[in-house]
């Protein structure tokens, strides 16, 4: 079976319009990201799983990967779990071709952010959780930058004595790190894409102009250069 390499996954998003670097030009925006860090470039993994065809490639390349790397936790997965709204096509497209795969039943589940004055936790769909409840979890993201919002989902997990797997599922790994939360990360693009808290952004202090929520500016973002 062939698979694309890192650089003709990062094409793929070139192409599709979903991949944004700041060019060095003070007069050239950057990005706050919602962990609240600023950035010089952003993987906009939305625009690429839209298309049914490159989703299905994304989701029976990394279930390829997992089966490759960690066997085990391939066959041991009961449910593929990853956070509303980013990973729920994929978490659904990876439990398809797992199936495909393995001829044995899987799950998917995609629990949606709550936010109640500061504190922010993910709650599951109650016809969830009988698919999570001590079942065997692999964790899914579209594209992980600090971990947050899976640190949040193992968090909801734990409250139902789920058992998390040793590898997390991406399409995107911007973080630098080849593990979060302790997990080896399984990703189709490996970038390390710096991210700064604002008093540090070397961007703003260059007289950039920071956009927030770049996802509903992107054309703002990718036209102003």
């Amino acid at each position: 079976m062939y698979t694309k390499t890192k650089e003709e996954w990062k094409q793929v998003f070139t192409d599709r319009q979903a991949y944004w670097k700041h060019d060095g030009n003070p007069n050239s925006p950057h990005v706050k990201l919602r962990s609240g860090l600023h950035s010089n470039g952003f993987f906009y993994a939305g625009l690429v799983v839209a298309d049914e065809v490159l989703l299905r490639e994304i989701a029976i390349e990394l279930t390829q990967k997992l089966y490759t790397e960690n066997m085990g936790t391939f066959y041991s997965t009961s449910t593929f779990v990853g956070p509303q709204t980013g990973a729920t096509k994929l978490t659904k497209a990876l439990m398809i071709e797992a199936v495909k795969k393995s001829g044995k039943p899987y799950r998917f589940a995609s629990p949606a952010k709550r936010v109640v004055g500061t504190h922010r936790s993910m709650v599951f769909d109650p016809a969830e959780i009988a698919y999570i409840r001590r079942r065997n979890v692999t964790l899914c993201e579209d594209t992980i930058s600090t971990g947050g919002s899976l640190l949040l989902v193992q968090n909801a997990l734990l409250m139902f004595e789920a058992r998390i797997q040793s590898c997390v599922l991406a399409i995107v790994n911007r973080s630098g790190q080849e593990k979060i939360l302790d997990k080896k990360v399984i990703a189709l693009i490996n970038e390390h894409m710096p991210q700064w808290e604002e008093k540090d952004c070397p961007l703003c202090k260059a007289g950039s102009k920071v956009i927030a929520n770049p996802k509903d500016h992107w054309d703002e973002l990718t036209l102003s250069r």
